[in-house]
């Protein structure tokens, strides 16, 4: 087995066991679903706690391998998911003992909003690690930014949603499109938590035919929420992204995701401003 394939053997052993923490959490979350149902879930995702630990432990592995040489990227990518792992142990605590009996009404809310918790960082974590691992095998081509914002699939609805405004004075550009996306919604979702309510993403050439992306506060409009109706279809686009929670080193993986895939990604004291260049 070749080592791209090991890789993604490892990262689907940790996908499947994320997959049964999110159906969980769904569970929880529809009426439609009787407490007297929810043993024999919750009983099936304690089981699968063990074989999710081994799965975590073996992609830190595989990615060690993956990332030989790179000090920072193997460091980052072993904290997130030591991170990983601690959400799984608190998963099995947190459902011991509850697959014997029904649960009721007030348990059931509490459990469910540890479970969504613990389900969205999971995620989190799952796209952290296919960044960084798309990133050593990026394919470069030319691309429209503007044809590719128009073609992505819409985010999560179970999460916060905000809005950014794109201008793009220089859609064209030659990378890889899922690191580019991937890039601009940590990007976006940075400036939003350092407490920019209006974002706006604005592409255009820089030094020596560089494509400059900044991510920032958009001017004049402090306070303000980007729309839709406010975006001019001629020049500009809306990128809808699902604000996640920040897990430790998140930072240090998506940097090594770009260093990786020759992109430059600089976060501004502060937080309030991101750069990518390629």
């Amino acid at each position: 087995m070749s080592l791209s394939e090991s890789l993604a053997v490892a990262r689907g052993k940790v996908r499947d066991g994320i997959s049964a923490v999110e159906n969980l959490d769904q569970l929880l979350g529809s009426r439609r679903v009787g407490p007297r149902q929810l043993p024999h879930a919750i009983l099936g995702v304690q089981e699968g706690c063990v074989a999710l630990l081994d799965a975590l432990t073996e992609l830190e592995g595989e990615m060690a391998v993956h990332l030989q040489g790179d000090a920072e990227g193997i460091a980052s990518v072993a904290s997130i998911l030591a991170h990983a792992s601690g959400l799984v142990r608190e998963l099995a605590d947190t459902l011991k003992g509850r697959e014997k009996a029904a649960i009721d009404a007030r348990e059931r809310l509490r459990l469910e909003a540890i479970v969504h918790r613990i389900a969205v960082e999971l995620d989190t974590v799952m796209r952290l690690t296919d960044l960084l691992s798309a990133s050593a095998t990026s394919r470069s081509t030319a691309i429209d930014l503007g044809d590719v914002l128009a073609e992505r699939r819409p985010p999560s609805r179970t999460l916060t949603p905000v809005l950014a405004m794109v201008e793009l004075r220089a859609p064209a550009l030659v990378g890889d499109a899922r690191i580019v996306l991937e890039l601009l919604e940590f990007a976006v979702a940075t400036v939003v938590r350092a407490g920019v309510e209006a974002p706006r993403i604005v592409a255009d050439r820089g030094p020596g035919e560089l494509l400059i992306i900044t991510i920032t506060v958009s001017p004049g409009r402090a306070g303000a929420t980007a729309t839709k109706a406010d975006a001019n279809p001629k020049t500009t686009r809306i990128l809808d992204v699902s604000l996640r929670p920040e897990l430790p080193c998140q930072g240090a993986v998506v940097r090594a995701a770009a260093r990786r895939a020759g992109i430059k990604y600089e976060v501004a004291e502060g937080g309030r401003s991101v750069t990518i260049s390629l």
